[in-house]
């Protein structure tokens, strides 16, 4: 069983039907979180992949996808269970996301024209799956221009050229090194949850152009446009994304005529 792909990064994914969603639930077993961000289409194309897998006893498993879930916090059992399942773990880290503020962003391309970074992982088990041990985990990084990462790209899984063992170690189990500088001193602090009786993940708009603004009047013109605007018109000026789950156009313009 040899499952390869580029599947669909969407965080907002309406492909909930019941089979996917009850196996994505190995996914979250223990995550005690108020916010779980398990809903990606990609993170539920490698859970299939990795059914097939369980299924036939072996295989493998090579995709290049949205590269959040190395080291996303709510990813972690993800992991975890991604390491039980398969013999091997190695992981190609391409970067690329533009939203990265750190000095070497603005040298950094993204292989694909997209905003978020991606990293190809490839996983394979050959001999039956042993739930008992915690498959290796090797890494590389990859950044600089696009051109260097696609003449690059071939010879370094060719070669095995580089790919180290990280210790990915619970409970995040990440897919990336960690640095462990003063980490004794902070784990032995204590959680913010534990410190609050009723805490949440925040406020998120998605789409703060619309509703964030810096004075009262921008607002007002804003919720005039949804009121009077059809729906083409509104998405072009304000250049609005597709509806999402909890998020839709007609219901937004509805809520601001009550």
């Amino acid at each position: 069983m040899c499952v390869i792909g580029n599947p669909p990064y969407n965080s907002g994914s309406c492909n909930q039907n019941d089979w996917i969603m009850k196996k994505m639930e190995d996914y979250k077993a223990g995550l005690n979180e108020q916010k779980i961000n398990l809903n990606d289409d990609y993170m539920k194309f490698i859970r299939l992949a990795e059914f097939h897998v369980e299924k036939n006893d072996s295989g493998i498993i090579a995709m290049i996808t949205n590269n959040s879930f190395l080291d996303g916090a709510t990813q972690r059992v993800m992991r975890r269970h991604l390491r039980e399942t398969f013999d091997a773990i190695h992981v190609l880290n391409l970067h690329g996301d533009i939203r990265n503020e750190t000095a070497t962003a603005a040298s950094d391309e993204n292989i694909f024209d997209i905003t978020q970074g991606v990293s190809i992982s490839i996983m394979w088990v050959v001999d039956g799956i042993n739930r008992k041990a915690l498959a290796p985990v090797r890494y590389f990084d990859l950044e600089g221009t696009r051109e260097a990462k696609y003449n690059s790209i071939e010879s370094l899984f060719i070669a095995d050229n580089g790919f180290n063992v990280i210790d990915s170690r619970e409970p995040s189990f990440r897919f990336i090194p960690e640095h462990r500088e003063n980490l004794s001193a902070y784990e032995a602090g204590f959680r913010a949850v534990d410190l609050f009786q009723v805490y949440s993940s925040g406020v998120q708009s998605k789409r703060d152009k619309i509703c964030v603004a810096e004075s009262k009047e921008r607002l007002a013109s804003i919720i005039d446009d949804f009121k009077n605007l059809d729906e083409d018109r509104i998405r072009t000026k304000y250049a609005l994304p597709s509806d999402g789950r909890d998020w839709t156009m007609s219901y937004a313009q509805k809520l601001v005529t009550l």
